[in-house]
């Protein structure tokens, strides 16, 4: 659960589209991680992932029972609801098996994109699907390296050097990238020192601890307030003491 939504009514206009895969949607960090993913997987295989589903809304989530039975997640508990899974497929249209090419890259390459296989659906678990990838958080879990949490913003800008170099020493001011960074005057918190801490909740539940999902909320802090990272640092540099 994110965003105080429930699951499969996530309102389009906080999830992305995946750019090679017209018509399917993620949380837009998961979008983020799935190109950097499918860039590799391209350089590989000479084509793009296939993706046969991504965030599937409630309505979807009914038609799935009725198309699949007792193979489909009860409506309102999937993994596709909350806008954190995705299913992958041959060129064909098929769904990847554990005999697949694709199935055995991904073993080997989706972990460090924040992508896992759970274990209910390994060859071996209770309802047996290759196809289905979940996104857990890029870089790992709570508590992400400082420069796991600048490789995240960077790929998030879609490699723009200078606004990465403005927002790089905008929170280098701010608070050195430590996640747990705390303002002892203000209470403001985390890597972009939000004012309050609790704002942060709205980008995940796992908010006081996880740099990544401080970056998440940042950059949409940012960029609704200063429209860039740049604009925020030029506003930073015009205030003493400093603040954004």
């Amino acid at each position: 659960p994110w965003g105080g939504w429930e699951n499969g009514f996530i309102p389009e206009e906080l999830l992305s589209p995946i750019p090679w895969a017209q018509g399917y949607r993620l949380r837009s960090d998961a979008v983020h991680a799935l190109t950097a993913l499918n860039a590799e997987y391209r350089a590989d295989f000479g084509h793009d992932l296939v993706i046969n589903d991504a965030y599937r809304d409630y309505a979807g989530q009914v038609q799935a029972v009725i198309d699949y039975g007792g193979k489909a997640t009860t409506p309102g508990t999937s993994i596709h609801g909350w806008a954190l899974a995705v299913d992958i497929g041959e060129q064909s249209g098929a769904a990847i098996d554990f005999d697949s090419d694709t199935y055995r890259w991904l073993v080997e390459h989706a972990g460090a994109f924040g992508y896992r296989h759970p274990a209910w659906a390994e060859e071996d678990g209770g309802r047996p699907e290759a196809w289905h990838w979940e996104f857990w958080g890029w870089a790992g879990s709570a508590g992400a390296d400082p420069s796991d949490a600048k490789a995240y913003a960077r790929a998030a800008l879609g490699g723009d050097g200078v606004q990465f170099d403005c927002l790089d020493r905008l929170w280098n001011g701010e608070s050195s990238w430590d996640p747990h960074a705390v303002n002892a005057a203000s209470g403001a918190y985390g890597i972009p020192q939000a004012l309050p801490a609790e704002k942060l909740a709205t980008a995940g539940a796992d908010w006081r601890d996880n740099a990544l999902t401080q970056v998440r909320w940042g950059l949409t802090y940012i960029t609704d307030r200063y429209g860039s990272p740049c604009g925020a640092w030029a506003f930073w540099q015009n205030n003493t003491p400093h603040w954004y």
